[in-house]
């Protein structure tokens, strides 16, 4: 049979198929803890009650009465639901009709959608800030004119993020508006709203006994909400939409002390786990909830799938608004989360090492950037410090060591034409026949460590190096045999680093695309980043400030020298 048209626009709630509970469950935001204790022990002491409760049917009463006084409100101003999402429901069909604007911030889970959408109304989404902050401005343009009803997840239930201190009081001003303001994270958040339905008739709180009381499988949520609301959506309501068994469990589950206790262990968990995956080379957000947020980027869609294949779940939210490359992992147990954190390190695993030269592989100090420092006192005609050359090297956005001797010069408000640059620093280099400056580089990487790691990896150089310096040191130290590409500027036409072209051409080149990249300077870290792979950085010994400077810039890896390099491959 054909359902209505509005049916057909929405898609249903993803079916879980196949059996979770022997799986590593990181992908519906579960209580790693389970309930209360108190739960446990009342179904095992009221088992022989368990017929009777079982055939009658249920009365909220007391549940209604103990949830009241849990909030410091009235029995009146509570409404029981089957789970948090019923209870979206109920109030979205109880007020919203043909062509009402429902206001849905956005990036959003489908449910709230899809229920506006069935009862014919009309979705304004109106996108989160880029940071995952709340977007209050855009949020107060939205209700100038007054829509039906504004739905907001505090915390937000992809993102993790919530709402500001003042932020819902400004909205609830708008009197004709419905706020309906879901709270199923709050707990982890430390922050309600509910003490607010008391003033402003237009908020409709909802929580949930799924997250942090542990009883997702027993499916019990509410909404808090003006006593005149709760007798209107007593209406919409099924009849005994809440079981027997999840109210028995909800009465003793309102255990501060224990809730406290899961939000705690949640909260170190969580910590740990952030702290890994960033290890790991993934960018991830702080969250408000018992989840975090963690982008790997392209890589995304790969990770999720190789995760499933190994019965590790999590969800994949690289669809959404905001949250391309962006996986949602659930806050484990110990154990769960190192399985996790395990079964990533096989699927991350880089299949090639890129390096640079200079700082890397060679020490360019009394090659190159003495042949800036050196160029840089002939134009200005006094000295200049070391010290200052090689910061601008390593701290500062410029493709050639020329661009830094033209900087020194500047410095002092001396203008010289780029080309008379070009022309003393190349020969301070070069000399005449490669006799100049470039004979002061040492090999500061053993050969044995390239051997090594050439029998796991496939291994490349990209280096802002001409084709003709890159290749002479190369053969010089005898290294190139251990390199399956070179990549220079005229391989990328000129597109140097911090451009990221040349790390995508050796990427390439090798056919993988899983590398991390061996540097030394900002310009390697953001080239490295801007081409989706890990920055590994090294800073020698007596350069330990460079390290809290690049750690700014979300750098996790640090070795004092390439020989080091296995310690932080995966």
């Amino acid at each position: 049979m054909k359902p209505r048209k509005e049916v057909e626009k929405i898609t249903g709630y993803k079916k879980i198929k196949s059996p979770r509970i022997f799986r590593i469950r990181l992908d519906l935001n579960e209580n790693f803890l389970g309930c209360s204790p108190k739960v446990v022990e009342l179904f095992e002491k009221s088992r022989l009650l368990f017929p009777e409760c079982i055939s009658c049917y249920p009365v909220y009463g007391l549940l209604e009465q103990k949830i009241a006084e849990y909030h410091h409100v009235n029995p009146e101003n509570i409404l029981l639901t089957n789970g948090a999402q019923d209870a979206v429901r109920c109030i979205i069909d109880t007020y919203v009709e043909r062509g009402d604007t429902v206001v849905i911030p956005s990036p959003a889970s489908p449910l709230c959608e899809n229920l506006v959408i069935l009862r014919e109304g009309i979705i304004n989404p109106v996108l989160y800030n880029k940071d995952f902050s709340f977007p209050l401005p855009a949020l107060l343009h939205a209700v100038r004119e007054p829509p039906k009803m504004v739905i907001i997840a505090n915390p937000h239930d992809l993102m993790g993020t919530s709402m500001g201190k003042n932020h819902l009081t400004t909205l609830l001003q708008h009197k004709d508006t419905i706020f309906l303001v879901d709270e199923t994270y709050s707990d982890f958040a430390g922050v309600t709203n509910v003490k607010l339905v008391e003033d402003f008739p237009n908020l409709f709180v909802v929580r949930s006994f799924s997250i942090s009381h542990g009883l997702a499988g027993l499916r019990l949520g509410y909404v808090v909400s003006d006593s005149g609301n709760i007798k209107d959506m007593e209406k919409v309501r099924l009849p005994f939409s809440v079981n027997t068994l999840a109210d028995m469990a909800a009465d003793v589950s309102l255990d501060e002390e224990y809730v406290e206790e899961v939000v705690e262990k949640i909260e170190q968990e969580k910590e740990f786990l952030d702290k890994e995956l960033l290890a790991l080379g993934a960018q991830t957000s702080t969250t408000d909830t018992n989840f975090v947020l963690a982008d790997f980027g392209e890589e995304c869609n790969r990770i999720y799938q190789a995760l499933y294949e190994r019965d590790v779940l999590v969800t994949n939210l690289n669809d959404y608004p905001l949250l391309r490359g962006y996986l949602r992992i659930t806050v484990g147990s110990r154990g769960d989360n190192e399985i996790l954190l395990e079964e990533l390190r096989e699927i991350l695993s880089p299949e090639a090492i890129l390096f640079g030269i200079g700082g890397v592989l060679v020490d360019e100090c009394n090659s190159y950037i003495l042949a800036a420092q050196k160029a840089a006192e002939y134009f200005l005609d006094e000295g200049v410090e070391f010290e200052d050359i090689e910061d601008w090297r390593m701290m500062v956005n410029y493709s050639n060591h020329w661009e830094i001797t033209k900087v020194a010069v500047g410095s002092k408000e001396v203008e010289v034409p780029q080309e008379y640059i070009i022309e003393k620093f190349q020969h301070l280099l070069m000399g005449d026949d490669f006799d100049g400056l470039i004979q002061n580089e040492n090999l500061i990487v053993d050969t044995n460590v390239l051997k090594e790691l050439r029998e796991d990896y496939k291994l490349g150089i990209v280096t802002n190096r001409s084709k003709k310096e890159a290749l002479y040191t190369l053969n010089r130290f005898h290294i190139k045999e251990y390199f399956d590409t070179v990549v220079t500027g005229e391989d990328v036409q000129g597109k140097y680093k911090p451009d990221p072209d040349g790390i995508r051409q050796a990427l390439r080149n090798l056919q993988v695309n899983r590398a991390v990249f061996a540097g030394n300077t900002y310009i390697d870290i953001v080239a490295a980043k801007s081409a989706g792979i890990v920055p590994i950085v090294i800073i020698p010994s007596g350069y330990e400030e460079w390290e809290e400077i690049f750690e700014e810039m979300d750098v996790r890896h640090f070795i004092k020298a390439v020989d080091h390099i296995q310690k932080v491959l995966w």
